[in-house]
């Protein structure tokens, strides 16, 4: 409806809201009239004039009444208007026909009816003034043949009156029409003020909205930021700790190599060997939340790995808590190492199992996500066909969102003291931001929990295995003697490698940087082998040191070892099909078996193998 026509439905709906009330002042008024006028003519007709207005006045208000109650009014504007406007006309007609008709012949009965067809008119320009039609088809009607009537008399009096009542309908015509444009005027700005506030209204929405989502967006960037900031802390953390630990394998093995005899010595180093290495697998797991350990991605069915790895889920579940499977029928094929994926789901089975101490239900699902709902990193492999989807929900106690906020951080854990490190999850996180994808929590205190992993999905065809594979190291014998050049910026761990390459029957050549191992390999033709750390300060790497002695010397076995092999390899842009690579911390025997394997590949031309983990 536009602004012309909704005016209009204002200016009806005004003279329909006001019919009622001026209907009944007409009936009041037209009795006391006919009351008065009863002494002065025959008393059958002010009587019979009345009933006129009484039936009219009734036929009015039904109208209104009509009007107000019928919701469709706006559609039907136009009949509703010549309604209204009929009705005033006859009204009017009746009150100047009466007046003309009922005319006393006293001149106080004469003034009687003059003031009281004047204050009539006044009352109908006051009552419909937003409507001009309606007023004016009142006034003009209910004057006119009175007006008419003193005219006809002639006197003097009589024509002044004429003049007067002729003068009083002109004036009170102009001030209708001025009353109506001002309606209209009014009533415009006020559709304009309801407008501008609807707008505004809308505004505020969007700008609230903005707010919240601003909120929103600075909190997930404020994690995040934090998210980051620990992986930092926890990888420089984990690479530290990896060194000590390579002291201290490296130590334990000499003492068991020094004292074979000693049951005593041999049992405590047995036990200090394997608290070591449950050091390691808990620098494994600060590694993966940190999306610093080494992976081996490659093309892997999801739906493939869960289905082979149901019947351990189901043993770490427990008796107590049902195990169920709803896989897509759709292939969810993703780049991904199985191995880590492994890990992280049965992280989140004992985690599920954990959160359900009375018993329940265990639901691990799959499916695919298009790209733009997935939320991948961007150039993640695969990242342009979406994502796998795998979801493990419990029927458990749930988390508070505070809880759940803080449930990826390391070493956070709501269980009591012993009964858990408050890293598994944190391990989920980091292998899903390293494998290009993502992770995260739905949950509320008292419903269980959901946690989804989106890792990057494969293009359909591409060639899959159901779990992954590492190539394991071989042993190949050395011909003739071995020199290594050892390079490691840690003293400790330089000297305790140094040992046990000494006892391997090797000769060593140290170094504790990148440009002093270059000169030593220079003046040295004898070097077998180069042995270097990846970090290490002095401006050259030992991805750098590699790159230049291989340049310097082709055909020359190298093997990196790190603590921090993710991170050590990225920062540099290589990867382990470039060169081989041990991580920290590693034991005499490994340590042996790939100086061998590196130095058997290099003579028998293939790349040196690979490690795992």
């Amino acid at each position: 409806m536009d602004e012309y026509t909704q005016v209009r439905a204002a200016r009806v709906r005004s003279v329909y809201e006001r019919l009622t009330g001026a209907s009944l002042i007409t009936v009041v008024n037209g009795a006391l009239m006919a009351a008065v006028l009863e002494r002065r003519i025959a008393w059958t007709w002010p009587w019979l004039w009345l009933g006129l207005v009484v039936l009219l006045a009734a036929a009015r208000i039904t109208s209104g009444r009509a009007y107000l109650h019928d919701a469709g009014a706006a559609d039907r504007l136009h009949g509703w208007e010549t309604i209204v406007v009929a009705g005033s006309f006859l009204s009017g007609a009746l009150w100047g026909v009466g007046a003309a008709w009922l005319f006393p012949a006293d001149e106080t009965g004469q003034w009687l009816w003059i003031f009281l067809i004047a204050g009539m008119c006044a009352g109908a320009a006051t009552l419909h003034a937003a409507h001009a039609p309606t007023a004016i088809a009142y006034i003009v009607p209910a004057a006119a043949p009175l007006a008419v009537r003193l005219a006809l008399v002639g006197r003097s009096p009589q024509l002044a009156a004429a003049a007067m009542i002729v003068v009083f309908v002109v004036a009170v015509g102009f001030i209708i029409l001025r009353s109506s444009r001002q309606f209209g005027q009014v009533f415009a700005l006020q559709l304009d003020v309801e407008q501008r506030t609807l707008d505004l209204d809308e505004a505020n929405s969007r700008l609230r909205a903005e707010i919240e989502q601003h909120r929103s967006t600075e909190a997930t960037l404020r994690q995040a930021q934090k998210m980051e900031a620990l992986g930092q802390i926890t990888g420089g953390i984990a690479h530290d700790f990896n060194n000590l630990l390579t002291v201290i394998t490296g130590n334990l093995d000499l003492i068991r190599r020094r004292a074979p005899e000693t049951e005593v010595v041999l049992r405590l180093a047995t036990a200090a060997t394997h608290a070591a290495k449950r050091g390691a697998d808990l620098t494994g797991s600060l590694l993966s939340f940190a999306r610093k350990q080494a992976l081996h991605p490659e093309p892997i069915d999801v739906n493939v790995l869960v289905r082979d790895f149901a019947q351990l889920l189901r043993r770490a579940a427990g008796e107590t808590v049902t195990l169920e499977l709803d896989l897509a029928a759709d292939p969810s094929t993703s780049y991904a190492d199985a191995a880590h994926f492994q890990s992280a789901l049965l992280n989140l089975v004992i985690n599920a199992r954990d959160a359900m101490p009375g018993g329940g239900r265990v639901l691990i699902s799959t499916g695919n996500m298009a790209q733009n709902d997935a939320g991948m990193d961007e150039g993640a492999p695969g990242d342009a066909n979406g994502a796998v989807v795998v979801r493990v929900s419990d029927t458990g106690t749930g988390m508070a969102p505070s809880v759940a906020a803080r449930a990826f951080e390391p070493f956070f854990t709501t269980k009591e003291v012993g009964k858990g490190s408050g890293l598994g999850l944190s391990q989920v996180y980091g292998f899903a931001r390293q494998s290009g994808g993502y992770a995260a929590i739905e949950s509320k205190a008292g419903e269980g929990a959901s946690v989804s992993i989106m890792l990057p999905a494969r293009a359909g065809g591409a060639p899959v295995d159901g779990a992954a594979g590492a190539s394991g190291a071989r042993r190949l014998p050395a011909d003739g003697p071995v020199r290594v050049l050892l390079v490691e910026d840690d003293l400790e761990v330089l000297s305790i490698l140094r040992q046990q390459m000494v006892l391997g029957g090797w000769s060593v050549v140290p170094a504790q940087d990148g440009q002093t191992a270059l000169a030593l390999l220079e003046a040295d033709p004898a070097i077998t082998i180069l042995v270097t750390d990846v970090l290490m300060p002095g401006g050259l790497s030992g991805i750098d040191l590699a790159r230049a002695a291989a340049n310097a010397r082709a055909g020359l076995p190298i093997l990196l070892i790190s603590g921090n092999p993710g991170a050590a390899l990225a920062e540099d842009g290589a990867d382990e099909a470039e060169f081989a690579l041990l991580r920290k911390p590693f034991s005499h025997q490994e340590l042996i078996e790939r100086v061998l394997a590196a130095i058997g590949a290099r003579k028998g031309g293939e790349a040196a193998p690979r490690v795992s983990g």
